[in-house]
């Protein structure tokens, strides 16, 4: 299957951040594209999910 495959590319190939760029945590789904994440300081941001890419990834909270 097509899931399955994508999880196994996903696991296999590591990635290198940017300075620019940081991993952040989902604090919580505020509906839509809107999801309120939070950096390794614990600092929140609201941001927003480009739309074309909500069917292509699953969050959830934590």
């Amino acid at each position: 299957g097509g899931r399955k495959n994508l999880k196994r590319a996903s696991e296999e190939n590591s990635v290198t951040l940017e300075r620019s760029h940081s991993i952040m945590q989902v604090a919580d789904l505020r509906g839509s594209n809107l999801i309120e994440v939070m950096d390794s300081k614990r600092q929140k941001f609201l941001t927003i999910f480009p739309a074309k890419f909500q069917r292509s990834m699953w969050m959830k909270r934590g």
